[in-house]
């Protein structure tokens, strides 16, 4: 019996899970949800959830685990959670289920939920920005939010979903300290391999946090990288997509004696964001550049030395300008601009846009000229010299896209020493005002056929096209309507908050309001009172710009 005993205890300790090893700062919450009572069944779920179980507890995770969870159990397991937590903790949260978009808001499905009204599912879903709110109130050195849930939406009524048609929405409450990882991107489905037990995403999580030395953000690039290679080669791309408002990152070490460690990497060093700009400007030779940063820091260390930089390279001749070509089957150029007389917007307001959804404010919107097409690859190769596009191959006249709010800041500063004009990009009420032909009230921008102003996920498929080939609006604009999402420059935040944050523009590089929908999106996205919203530094290629023209 004493023998029997000793062998007992060997086995726990040298289990790779037993909770003796635990680390009490590092939490986890676990939820695995497939068997639904009114929507589809997912048969991975459950596998793939005790899987990213087991793969935590033998990095010493203290997990809490629910399977097939119902709305009550889900809150207690998450009330659970954040009681565990303190800002010395590590915290993961993993979701493997269906999870819907409805209004901007993303919400995680319980197994017993049914939904004939989008309410059903905002009043008994789960909804993401109370998770990410009480994980910001903690404040833990470390949050990690993992979500695979980007799957076609379970419910339908007359043909079509509640609340978008897959995926989910981009996060509106992406708080500090927190990274969110989607397992696919936005509006896109995570992949299913059949007879392999589990969803690709956690596949290829669990092998990821294996290696040697794995880092939270090491472990979710590679697993991004893995699943891009994997599904480009399929045809079916899923893209992770990652929304990192973290500080640092947190590494597991497995030292010879056995006993786990985590050590906490400290954030990077403060960045001089100013020397930076100006090394840049500088090597780039471009006088554009150097004005950009004048205008940007006009007290800055280095203003002298660029002013005499802009006068020196200004003295030289400038080249040519190319003239535009026929691109695609419309020719575009630097003069395709349309004047909108000013007038009054109402806003649309709901619980994600406005603080009283009751009440929708109005917004007084000068007149302005704004562009009659998107701005082309062709129109960028001939600012910047290169074409980023993912889509290259659609052609000079598809409108450019995978640029971020920063690069087109960069394009903006180039394009407007040129001598081709002044530029900007439209402030959201602008953008609303010309996709509405002048403040109408209109549920697309040029009326309610998707199908005939607009490319998306039901006619365009496989991403976007040539500029001007659908239907223009009242006013004559084209592809305001789907095709790719456009930036804007102004600040996301509240119609009502005060600050009318939505009628001017922000040079700070904070999240930005982009507007359209695109090729990727579903109808429900395309609507003139969707809004989405970027980090500055996102690239995305269902992303675009169109420009303001100032006189």
């Amino acid at each position: 019996m004493r023998t029997l005993m000793q062998l007992l205890v060997l086995c726990l300790l040298l289990s790779p899970w037993t909770a003796a090893l635990a680390n009490p700062k590092q939490v986890a919450l676990v939820i695995g949800n497939g068997d639904y009572q009114h929507a589809t069944r997912l048969p991975n779920a459950a596998n793939d959830a005790q899987a990213v179980q087991q793969a935590l507890l033998e990095k010493g995770f203290n997990v809490i685990f629910r399977k097939n969870a119902s709305r009550a159990e889900m809150n207690d397991a998450i009330d659970e959670f954040i009681g565990k937590l303190s800002s010395d903790s590590i915290a993961l949260f993993y979701y493997i289920g269906h999870g819907v978009q409805v209004r901007n808001n993303n919400y995680l499905i319980p197994v017993e939920l049914r939904a004939e009204k989008e309410n059903h599912i905002i009043h008994n879903g789960i909804e993401m920005t109370r998770l990410v709110d009480q994980l910001s109130e903690v404040q833990a050195k470390f949050s990690l939010v993992i979500l695979d849930a980007c799957r076609e939406n379970p419910f339908k009524r007359d043909g079509r979903a509640l609340g978008g048609e897959q995926g989910l929405a981009p996060p509106i409450n992406s708080a500090d300290g927190i990274m969110m990882v989607y397992s696919a991107g936005v509006n896109q489905s995570s992949k299913e391999p059949a007879g392999s037990g589990n969803g690709l995403f956690t596949n290829e999580f669990v092998q990821a946090l294996q290696e040697p030395g794995a880092s939270a953000k090491g472990v979710v690039e590679n697993v991004k990288q893995r699943i891009l290679v994997k599904t480009k080669a399929s045809g079916a791309l899923q893209t992770p997509t990652i929304y990192d408002q973290s500080s640092g990152t947190f590494q597991f070490s497995l030292p010879a004696d056995g006993k786990l460690t985590v050590t906490l990497e400290p954030p990077a060093p403060a960045v001089n964001r100013e020397a930076l700009f100006w090394q840049s400007a500088q090597a780039s030779g471009d006088p554009a550049q150097m004005q950009a940063y004048v205008q940007k820091y006009p007290k800055g260390e280095h203003v002298r030395e660029a002013q005499a930089r802009i006068r020196e390279l200004s003295a030289k001749p400038a080249p040519a300008p190319v003239a535009a070509a026929p691109l695609g089957t419309v020719a575009v150029s630097w003069n395709d601009f349309v004047r909108v007389p000013g007038g009054t917007l109402t806003l649309a307001c709901d619980a994600a846009n406005c603080r009283n959804a009751a009440k929708s404010p109005s917004v007084t919107v000068e007149s302005f000229e704004i562009g009659k097409y998107e701005v082309t690859q062709g129109q960028w190769r001939e600012v910047m010299g290169s074409n980023p596009s993912r889509f290259a191959s659609c052609g000079e006249g598809c409108p450019v896209e995978q640029v971020s709010w920063q690069d087109v800041q960069a394009f903006l500063a180039r394009l407007n020493a040129s001598g081709r004009g002044r530029f900007r990009l439209p402030t959201e009420a602008e953008w609303t005002f010309a996709c509405r032909s002048g403040g109408g009230d209109e549920g697309f921008c040029g009326g309610g056929d998707a199908d005939t102003i607009g490319w998306h996920q039901g006619n365009a498929r496989s991403g976007p096209r040539p500029v001007g080939q659908k239907s223009a609006n009242r006013l004559g604009i084209h592809d305001m309507t789907g095709n790719v999402a456009e930036w804007t420059c102004s600040e996301h935040g509240k119609f009502d908050d005060g600050w009318n944050v939505h009628a001017r523009c922000s040079d700070k590089e904070t999240q930005k309001v982009t507007r359209g929908g695109s090729w990727a999106d579903d109808r429900g996205h395309l609507l003139a009172a969707s809004r989405g919203i970027g980090d500055p530094h996102t690239k995305n290629f269902t992303l675009g710009l169109r420009l303001v023209r100032e006189r």
